[in-house]
């Protein structure tokens, strides 16, 4: 099976719906987050945080999954891949920008803003359980650099091979992933202590940052499958997408759901286990009002019941069941991280008559992203052209790597170019 050209006719075409999309959305969330800093501007620093860390998670799995590309030199994965690595360079300089905000928000949101540890902003106490204003600026400019650095480096060597076809570039990209991997790990959990835990002055966790990747991991798994769907019914990947593809993505999404209760699990069972007030204080403070009831919806949307659709091997091979899962992702994911950060804003409960803060700031944010990645995505190759492993994607696409016999794979295989309701039983 030969490798073709990628059509720019049909991406540009493909992509015309996801820009007017776009456009629609910053329209939308510039006016809404415009009211939410007027009415009130506390409120909306949670909110645009909450919508920050909801992209930013996206981008940071999304990197995740190119360095494990090039680490276990998968072959499945090629195909995909040039998906992965658009989304991720949104980490710089786009979702750098959406965190300029935060800087001059986060006085109203973090200890070391807070009017009750100095008076003065900026100047908050580490012993009171927050961190000097410029310690917080200067790491976050250190995590900012080297996700720069990583995802942008990989791209570019990715493109570069798509030119000269040089198969060292291979070892050069599973080398600067070796390295990657520990720093992708450290600038983590570092990001999530410094700006999710840090909302909670005082709470202390030894694994919030490994809760907070297996998050990232969840929503970029279910983003990726979700956008191949997408790009094989406008044909810019119909040849390079099959049931490997989409059974691999489901089989990861179902991992990282077991991986992302099971993390979440650990942390309740030690705390609970310890029964130490500056560690109960956080799950106490979720127990309140309808942040209960978030809780309860979690465990039940977030798990078990991706848990339970994804358990079915057919199932992941649907069309119909891979949108429905990936577009659950979407608030599992959203009320995941605002059960992490708005209970210090709202204790009472889930603040639903201001949620329409949260949504603008989501527009917003995921306008501008999604305007960018269309971009990208009509500028550049849709697929890594001359990757060594990509003769043995395009190898995989008839079923055979499922061990399916060619027969069987039309009645399973039910994402289709110009269909989008399921084939299992024709």
């Amino acid at each position: 099976m030969s490798v073709t050209e990628p059509n720019y006719d049909v991406k540009a075409c493909g992509m015309a719906l996801a820009k007017r999309v776009s456009g629609i959305l910053i329209c939308a969330g510039l006016i809404g987050a415009v009211v939410g800093m007027a009415i009130d501007l506390r409120r909306f620093a949670f909110a645009w945080l909450v919508a920050f860390m909801f992209f930013l998670s996206l981008c940071l799995g999304s990197l995740f999954l190119v360095i494990v590309h090039h680490l276990f030199d998968a072959a499945w994965s090629v195909s995909i891949r040039r998906i992965c690595e658009h989304i991720a360079c949104l980490v710089f300089p786009w979702m750098g920008l959406a965190f300029v905000p935060l800087v001059f928000l986060g006085r109203y949101v973090y200890p070391w803003g807070q009017a009750q540890n100095t008076g003065l902003w900026g100047l908050s106490s580490a012993a009171d359980g927050g961190i000097r204003f410029w310690a917080w600026c200067a790491l976050s400019v250190l995590f900012f650099g080297a996700w720069r650095w990583l995802a942008h480096t990989l791209r570019r060597l990715s493109l570069e091979q798509d030119e000269t076809g040089e198969a060292k570039l291979t070892c050069r990209l599973r080398r600067y992933s070796v390295g990657g991997a520990l720093i992708l790990a450290a600038t983590i959990t570092g990001a999530a202590t410094l700006w999710m835990k840090g909302v909670d002055q005082g709470w202390v966790s030894a694994i919030y940052g490994a809760c907070f990747f297996s998050s990232c991991g969840w929503f970029a798994i279910a983003v990726a499958w979700l956008l191949t769907v997408v790009l094989r019914r406008n044909r810019s990947l119909g040849s390079l997408l099959g049931p490997v593809q989409f059974q691999s993505l489901g089989a990861l999404l179902l991992a990282f759901t077991l991986l992302h209760a099971y993390m979440h699990y650990s942390q309740y069972f030690v705390i609970w286990n310890a029964n130490l007030p500056e560690e109960t204080s956080w799950y106490i403070l979720r127990e309140q009002g309808t942040w209960l009831h978030t809780g309860l919806v979690l465990v039940f949307g977030h798990f078990l019941l991706p848990f339970l659709v994804l358990l079915r091997s057919d199932w992941k091979l649907r069309s119909g069941v891979a949108l429905a899962v990936c577009a659950w992702a979407w608030p599992m994911h959203y009320l995941d991280l605002a059960f992490n950060i708005l209970p210090v804003a709202s204790p009472a409960g889930f603040p639903l008559g201001s949620a329409w803060m949260d949504l603008s700031c989501l527009a917003l944010v995921g306008g501008c992203l999604l305007r960018v990645f269309v971009r990208d995505y009509c500028r550049h190759p849709a697929f890594p052209q001359r990757d060594p492993r990509l003769n043995e994607a395009l190898a995989g696409w008839d079923g055979h790597c499922l061990g399916l016999a060619p027969t069987e794979t039309g009645s399973v295989w039910a994402i289709s170019d110009n269909q989008s309701t399921d084939s299992a039983g024709t």
